[in-house]
């Protein structure tokens, strides 16, 4: 009985901590295939190039960005910022935080796909559209991969910006936007009352 006891609590606690949160994926056109090239980064000056994801009704912090990037001349000892971006009546807004950098010496001369993780996940409000916005201090030989593909997670009715927004329709940039979704903590304090009143349950059908 103490085993089970055990055993039960154990459980509960793991879905009391587990089920804050769990990972989602909010945008997703990393499986597309790439139209052919990339577009420089430096081409979108002077705030770079950028996509933009919407979230939904419910939604926790952003935790990562996947980007599929290349550079032809990885020497030039140039450096590639990201950075999340708020809207402007669909239009690149204001920088919002760093989501990260990569030297382009890090980079390949063939596409392949870099993670960006937050150190600290930011908090993104319900129902509104930011932007991923890539930039470089000078204009360098980095690119960011695109699609004619509009299929995937959340990637249809979006924009990109390159010198001004044109719809995804036109060829988004390709990228993946990682975000923890909130679980309310009543549901798993529930399945945790409910799990102790079956060991109740047991343990008094036992006593019979």
């Amino acid at each position: 009985m103490k085993i089970l006891l055990k055993s039960t609590l154990a459980i509960g606690i793991y879905f009391l901590v587990s089920s804050q949160a769990f990972s989602d994926v909010i945008y997703d056109n990393l499986t597309n295939s790439i139209a052919g090239g990339g577009e420089h980064i430096g081409d979108g000056s002077p705030g770079g190039i950028a996509d933009s994801f919407s979230t939904g009704a419910s939604v926790g912090a952003l935790t990562d960005v996947q980007l599929v990037l290349s550079d032809s001349n990885p020497a030039d000892g140039d450096t590639i910022n990201v950075a999340l971006y708020s809207d402007n009546n669909t239009a690149l807004g204001s920088p919002i935080i760093q989501i990260g950098s990569i030297s382009d010496s890090s980079l390949n001369s063939n596409f392949a796909t870099y993670d960006f993780v937050l150190t600290t996940p930011e908090a993104l409000s319900s129902n509104t559209r930011y932007w991923v916005d890539v930039s470089d201090a000078y204009s360098n030989t980095a690119e960011w991969a695109w699609t004619m593909n509009i299929s995937g997670i959340g990637v249809a009715n979006e924009n990109f910006w390159d010198y001004g927004t044109a719809q995804n329709k036109y060829g988004p940039f390709m990228m993946s936007v990682g975000a923890s979704s909130p679980v309310p903590v009543p549901s798993a304090a529930w399945l945790f009352t409910s799990v102790l009143a079956g060991f109740g349950i047991f343990r008094r059908s036992k006593d019979v």
